[in-house]
């Protein structure tokens, strides 16, 4: 289950390292996971919380769920992560921010608002760059909802027409049918409970 906005922030504000790494790091492959299963056409066809972290990370790649740059910085914060968990004096410091932050793509610098070497303290950094890469994966989740929902009411409309429905005038033009999938897209979203 994915964190609320109020317990990732409690995640991200933690005053130690330990808790935004490996609190923050289940908190980003949960929505990983969930961005997969959105993503795959039977998903309870495969486990995928069962998967090794890096071949969810290959199979989002592969299924488009996240950009094939975004993988590095991924990959990058399961080893601190792996650090953290088996290392009782595991800290993050300087030279791990900077290599952490070199596994940052272009897109993911841009959400941070600023280069990763722009940061003052390695903890800023750390707590910044998990919210983006959960941001990542839960606004993957969201677009392929949003895309499943509008195939939805796109063969809706497509059954009507093909019948003889009249639930849509005869002669509707396409902004017409473009604005109808807009309501039909918004009452689905609605009815789900989506955003």
């Amino acid at each position: 289950m994915l964190p609320s906005r109020e317990q990732l922030l409690e995640i991200l504000n933690a005053p130690d390292c330990l808790t935004i790494v490996l609190r923050g790091q289940q908190a980003v492959e949960r929505a990983l996971d969930a961005a997969i299963s959105e993503a795959l056409p039977e998903p309870h066809a495969l486990e995928v919380e069962k998967l090794s972290f890096a071949l969810k990370a290959d199979l989002a790649v592969a299924l488009r769920v996240i950009r094939t740059d975004s993988r590095g910085a991924l990959l990058a914060l399961y080893r601190i992560r792996n650090r953290f968990a088996h290392r009782i004096d595991a800290a993050f410091e300087q030279k791990e921010a900077e290599d952490f932050g070199n596994a940052l793509s272009g897109w993911q610098r841009h959400l941070l608002g600023r280069e990763p070497s722009g940061y003052a303290e390695p903890r800023d950094l750390l707590r910044n760059a998990v919210a983006v890469l959960f941001v990542e994966c839960t606004s993957a989740q969201r677009r392929l909802q949003e895309a499943k929902l509008a195939d939805e009411v796109l063969h809706e409309i497509a059954q009507e027409t093909l019948a003889g429905s009249t639930v849509r005038d005869e002669n509707a033009h396409l902004t017409d049918v473009h604005q109808e999938m807009r309501e039909r897209l918004a009452a689905k979203k609605a009815e789900r409970g989506l955003p």
